[in-house]
């Protein structure tokens, strides 16, 4: 991991020596991106090391989530599921002591 780092390294810095030799930008554009690199690289080191310490709290969460979002839909949809048969029971069931109110047989 290191060698390919350092080769990465040195191939930037031998990019902007050409670029600089053959004047295709001034030392101070150069300087300008290089400093900008470096921040950005720091940056990012920063990010790194706070995510590392944030991603495992963020999963565990993210997991509780989608467990208590689970037990809620089969709650939910159990007792969508029971109001359904109860309301296709409750018809008949109606129909059947209007029935024995007015002394009608049963079939």
């Amino acid at each position: 991991m290191i060698e390919c780092l350092s080769a990465l390294c040195v191939l930037g810095v031998v990019i902007v020596a050409l670029l600089l030799m053959t004047h295709a930008i001034s030392v101070e554009q150069a300087v300008n991106a290089l400093g900008r690199a470096l921040v950005i690289l720091i940056l990012a080191i920063w990010a790194m090391c706070i995510l590392k310490s944030l991603i495992p709290l963020a999963l565990s969460m993210l997991r509780a989530l989608v467990v208590w979002t689970a037990i809620i839909g089969f709650l939910i949809g159990g007792t969508l599921a029971l109001a359904v048969v109860l309301l296709k029971l409750a018809k008949p069931l109606a129909n059947r002591i209007r029935r024995e109110e007015r002394g009608e047989p049963y079939e």
